[in-house]
């Protein structure tokens, strides 16, 4: 297979010519190299930018995406590789290393023009102070130092592209294996992750990597031109001044290492404390609904802002050192001059003003190339270290479940057969769960697993499809292939259809028998024209729980396998449905008569027709009584009741498609979220206006400081000032200048950091006081995106971003200054180019900030496909369906890919036209120094001219980082419209609120008067002219066909519905709920929901919450619900801990725990959803009787399917 693989891959590298020249303007440039002008100079993006400066951009309107930057095509070339036996540097370095050595060498031409640079003005500058020279000498220099400069612009640009595409290669590449390889995540493996830690894996690790492979060359770059740099230096100048100025470097570059060192530390911590916030926000988003009804949303707000606190406190240490770094960066080439000139001083060496300013201008190009992208590019290679450590960790912990897991001991054709002997499985090495089972099924029996909550029926089933660890014994599927249902049922985004085919071909007759089986046929015909074509919100939000499991039921069928397994997929419908799907899918006439079907269930009426019965207890094997199966639990007089009180009539689904299209942000930069960043408490405006003076007089100050040394420089020659005088003032102004600028910088962070941690507390608060309507028309991956990946963004790359393009902008305008300062003639050059600059600037920053909106839109539906993977791993791998979700993340991937490049490309093409102007205003500067040099002394002719050369570069560097910025700040623009989601308390609306008794409710009586409601203005009423009263402490039986709106009412009762959907009224104790507050509503109401969702957290955390009940009263409710003898066996009690959905108990444990938190809480209304649909006969008496006695005094509603 191996071999398979790499020649595939070999055939996809040697194939030159995939794609015509519709496909992808890049390739086609690529293709041939006669169109290689349209690669210099970047005219294959131009149809893009003049379709965007006229109107919105479209995903159709982007160029396609070539071939070799296709995440397929990245993920082949990552499969052709054995992970467990190389490290992922050797294996990075063997596919990628030749093309990133390619991309180095682009590099070498632009490193030796711009060093070039200030030899030729320093030539310029004698020439014209030598009347001997011709002025066609002079003016060839001023023409090479032009081309020099464009050309060398022309050549970084190639550079710049090259480095960054192999970057978005890699880490496009990790994205794809790393989801290909999630997939592949055994049930026991997962509990040692959650899914805050896979999110920031792919979303932040994989990032990490590509900003370390896209800067990499800097720090190579930057040490060879220092080393060039000081050779040309010493020439001109004495060496040993140079030497000492060069130990400045030194220093600095030991301080930065150090910095990038405890960066990494902070790194680690970071990721910690980002991993458990994103994995607590999942959470409370994927349990939203658990949250309003026990009214947890304060605590929930608490508890993430805790974590976030925390990761916060790294992140502010991690900016400090930042803000450390980039003042050395700021002031480096100002430390440099002062200790090489000094030391000069200090030995008596003479210096003259021109070479004086050579030496600044190429102090000045250390500190932006080496000083500048070591410090960057330092910490991004650490932070790629600790990512590289997480992604392998994250793969070795696949190998070893692989290496660990054995089952099938024998090989045999007799394919739906299944035996176990002495077979024990555990979920971890240390605690076994089933011992020692003897199993014989014969191919085509039907099975029942019956047993306790708790006893192992569910995991039972995991052991076979491979999920549990195989201690000890044998196991043999005989290579069978299988369905399965789980209890929960797994639902993705699509069609009804689509989740029911699951990659499967549609077969019209095969369908439709199967859709009759699972009596979904009447809830299609509901549907009208669009029937099963339906699209289906996340984790089916417009399903009821008996549709949801009817779906799963059916997907399970369709799939033509050797054995199937269903785990409770009855407990979920009522009785008549449960008969009629019995009957036509596993009973001696159903669809699956001749199959191996194993049926777990607590319905034993079931089980009168099975071939065998496995009974579980506490994980053992035991004899089971078939007599006990045969007794009549249920009166002919309750079924006769039931199936007269069921009409066939049920509630419609909505049609419509429930998830709503993400809202794009402005094109024009929000100034008013600016303002809201800078002035957030506590250091408010007054702080923002500090920082500002600040910064400004740290630019006076460097910029002052080198026309000092100019003039003071011209006066020592004269002997018009003592030298000593000289170094004074020079130290006081170097030490200023460091001392205000590490200030500034540092004041920065804080004020912005307490800025993105206001927006941040905003968005929670948002998620958490909206309501309902938002989370199902919004993808989790949706909302995971902006609490991962855009918090990310405003953290760490806003700030650092913004105070570079800051710095390079002040820097611009005072070099401007300084030049139209000693030469006022220059403003009319500046006033020529400058709005030509602002022109391309425009053009760029439009088009781009639509683009970047595109990128934002694209990353959603990754990430949602991502997160409902994770939620499925198992039907997933049972349907054998990898492939195919591996193929919609990838397309959905190369979507995103596609926008990245042609921001990318955009910007190349903007930073090269700038260029290209800031050439022309190097050489505009030059030609009129030319030919006014008698108007000038030759200190300011070289000072002109070496801060027209540093100014050439600033407006491109300076528009890029701003541009960056803005791009970044649609980040901050889509956490701050969450900090804005409409509030669902609207204080009684029109009819304003009542004041209540502060014991309200003291009797719990419920009247619904004529209600009503709809879910969208777009459906039928799910309920109708609804006319009840229930007196206070009765106890009242709900029932109905699955989606008849059972579930709706409870909804109703908790206000979940838009008032706007409402007819009628509600009342309890004869208050209108309507006006009184959601808080007081939520927190006199209990229910024990239909899905039970735990927390990850201790058992008493899950059942007290708000700690205000003693460890007795958690103990006596345990022991309430049967729960109290199986915690008691972990030496932690109720410190025990539960994992994420409390996937660490069975499901029937999880629906105990809510009973008991619902008996903690002393309401007086309880509501119950199916509260014991996936208990035992036995443990359902005990929990009946729990709740005639613990609630005798509560009025009780009840939704059940079991009288």
């Amino acid at each position: 297979m191996s071999r398979e693989i790499n020649d595939e891959h070999e055939r996809l590298l040697n194939k030159e010519n995939l794609f015509d020249s519709n496909s992808s303007r890049l390739e086609w440039c690529e293709a041939r190299w006669n169109r290689c002008f349209h690669l210099l100079f970047w005219w294959w993006i131009n149809p893009i930018l003049s379709i965007g400066s006229k109107q919105l951009l479209t995903l159709d309107d982007l160029d396609h995406l070539p071939f070799y930057d296709k995440s397929s095509h990245l993920l082949t070339r990552f499969q052709s590789y054995n992970w467990k036996n190389f490290s992922i540097i050797k294996i990075l370095v063997k596919e990628f290393g030749r093309e990133y050595f390619i991309a180095g060498l682009l590099h070498v031409p632009s490193l030796f023009l711009q060093i070039s640079l200030p030899l030729l003005i320093r030539q310029i500058v004698h020439d014209v102070l030598n009347r001997d020279q011709s002025s066609f000498h002079i003016y060839f220099y001023a023409i090479l130092l032009f081309i020099c400069s464009f050309t060398s612009s022309i050549c970084y640009r190639q550079a710049d592209f090259h480095s960054l595409r192999i970057g978005m290669r890699i880490r496009h590449g990790f994205m794809s294996f790393i989801y290909k390889k999630s997939l592949e995540i055994k049930s026991i493996t997962w509990q040692r992750m959650n899914l805050g830690y896979m999110i920031n894996l792919i979303a932040n690790d994989t990032q990490k990597l590509e900003d370390a492979f896209t800067y990499g060359h800097k720090i190579w770059e930057g040490l060879v031109g220092s080393l060039i740099i000081f050779i040309i230096l010493s020439s001109i100048m004495e060496p040993i001044p140079i030497l000492i100025g060069y130990s400045v470097i030194v220093l600095i570059v030991f301080i930065q290492l150090i910095i990038a060192y405890v960066l990494g530390k902070y790194r680690i911590k970071t990721s910690f404390y980002s991993d458990k916030r994103v994995n607590s926000l999942n959470e409370m988003i994927s349990g939203c609904d658990v949250i309003k009804m026990n009214n947890w949303e304060e605590l929930m707000e608490k508890q993430i802002i805790e974590l976030r606190e925390k990761e916060l406190s790294y992140i502010r240490r991690s900016s400090y050192c930042r803000a450390l770094s980039i003042s050395l960066f700021c002031v480096s080439s100002s430390l440099l001059a002062f200790v090489t000139f000094s030391s000069a001083w200090l030995f008596d060496y003479s210096l003259n003003t021109i070479d004086t300013f050579i030496a600044l201008a190429y102090f000045s190009f250390i500190r932006d190339t080496f000083m500048h992208y070591f410090s960057f590019t330092l910490e991004k290679i650490i932070e790629a270290k600790f990512a590289f450590n997480r992604i392998s960790s994250f793969l070795r912990l696949i190998y070893e479940q692989d290496d660990k897991y054995f089952f099938t001991t024998v090989q045999s054709e007799e394919k739906g057969k299944i035996t176990m002997k002495n077979a024990s499985f555990s979920w971890d090495s240390n605690k076994i769960c089933l011992f020692s089972l003897n199993v014989s099924i014969a191919e085509g029996s039907f099975v029942g697993i019956f047993g306790q909550v708790g006893s192992g029926k569910s995991s039972f089933l995991a052991a076979i499809l491979g999920e549990m660890n195989l201690v000890e014994g044998e196991m043999n599927t005989n290579q069978s292939s299988f369905s399965y249902v789980s209890q929960s049922p797994w639902i993705f985004v699509d069609t009804l259809r689509n989740n029911i085919l699951l990659n499967e071909i549609y077969d019209d007759q095969r369908y439709q028998e199967i859709i009759y089986a699972c009596c979904l046929d009447v809830d299609f015909h509901l549907l009208g024209t669009r029937g099963d074509l339906t699209m289906i919100g996340e984790k089916g939000m417009n399903l009821s729980g008996g549709q949801k499991a009817r779906v799963a039921l059916a997907r399970a069928l369709y799939k033509k396998a050797d054995i199937y397994l269903f785990d409770d997929p009855l407990a979920a419908v009522d009785r008549t449905v449960a008969k009629l799907i019995y009957e036509r899918c596993f009973g001696s006439n159903g669809l699956l008569k001749t199959k191996t079907r194993l049926l777990v269930t607590h319905q034993l009426e079931f089980l009168q027709e099975t071939n065998q019965i496995i009974y579980l207890f506490n994980g053992f094997q035991k004899e089971f009584n078939e007599n006990f199966v045969n007794e009549d639990r249920n009166t002919q007089e309750e079924d006769s009741f039931i199936k007269t009180m069921l009409c066939k009539e049920i509630g419609s689904i909505d049609p419509s498609p429930i998830i709503c299209d993400e809202k794009p942000t402005e094109i024009y930069s929000n100034w008013s979220l600016w303002n809201r960043l800078f002035t957030a408490p506590p250091c408010g405006l007054s702080g923002f206006c500090l920082f500002i003076l600040l910064f400004l007089f740290s630019e006076i100050l460097f910029d002052g400081t080198n026309y000092w040394i100019g003039q003071t420089l011209r006066q020592i020659n004269r002997e018009e000032i003592h030298p000593i005088s000289f170094f004074y003032k020079y130290s006081i102004l170097t030490i200023s200048l460091l001392g205000t600028n590490l200030l500034s910088i540092n004041l920065f962070f804080h004020i912005f950091l307490n800025g993105t941690h206001c927006f941040h507390n905003r968005m929670i608060k948002g998620l958490l006081c909206t309501s309902m309507e938002f989370y199902e028309s919004n993808p989790i991956g949706r909302n995971l995106s902006r609490v991962s990946k855009d918090q990310q963004i405003i953290d760490e790359f806003l700030p650092r971003s913004f105070i570079f393009g800051l710095s390079t902008l002040s820097t611009l305008f005072g070099s401007f200054v300084m030049i139209t300062l000693t030469n006022p003639y220059m403003i009319i050059l500046f006033l020529i180019l400058i709005p030509i600059f602002i022109y391309f600037a425009h053009l760029f920053r439009i088009t781009n900030r639509q683009l970047k909106q595109l990128e934002s839109l694209t990353r959603a539906p990754f990430y949602s496909l991502y997160s409902s993977s994770l939620n499925g791993l198992i039907p997933i791998r049972v349907f054998q369906v990898e492939e195919h979700f591996v193929r919609l993340f990838t397309q959905f991937l190369d979507v995103n890919i596609k926008t990245q490049l042609n921001i990318e490309s955009a910007g190349q093409w903007c930073y090269l036209r700038l260029e290209f102007l800031a050439s022309l205003i190097l050489f505009g500067t030059a030609l009129f120094i030319i030919y006014f040099h008698k108007q000038f002394e030759s200190s300011m002719i070289t000072f002109t001219l070496v801060y027209a050369m540093i100014a050439a570069y600033r407006p491109q560097r300076s528009i890029r980082r701003l541009v960056e910025t803005d791009l970044f700040q649609t980040s901050a623009e889509r956490i701050d419209e969450y900090g804005q989601l409409l509030n669902e308390e609207d204080y009684g609306g029109k009819q304003q609120l009542v004041q209540t008794l502060f014991t309200w409710p003291e009797q719990g009586k419920i009247q619904f008067d004529r209600f009503s409601f709809r879910y969208r203005s777009s459906v039928e009423p799910v309920l109708k002219n609804i006319h009840v009263e229930i007196n206070p402490r009765e106890k009242i039986g709900i029932i109905g066909r699955t989606g008849a709106g059972k579930s709706s009412l409870f909804k109703s009762l908790f206000r979940f519905p838009n008032r706007s959907y409402i007819e009628g009224e509600i009342r309890i104790d004869d208050v209108d709920i309507s006006r009184i507050t959601l808080d007081q509503l939520r927190s006199n109401l209990s229910i024990i929901p239909q899905q039970s969702i735990l927390f990850s957290g201790t058992l008493r955390y899950n059942l007290d919450p708000f700690n205000q009940h003693s460890d007795e009263e958690c103990w006596t409710v345990l022991e309430d619900v049967q729960l109290k003898e199986f915690v008691k066996k972990y030496s932690a009690g109720l410190q025990m801990m539960i994992n994420e959905r409390g996937e660490n108990l069975s499901f029937g444990q999880c629906q105990l725990i809510c009973i008991a938190r619902a008996i903690l809480r002393k309401t007086k209304i309880l509501l119950i959803d199916e509260g014991t649909a996936n208990v035992d006969y036995e443990t359902d008496q005990i929990i009946q009787n729990v709740i005639a006695t613990k609630f005798s005094d509560r009025t009780v509603l009840i939704i059940a399917h079991r009288l």
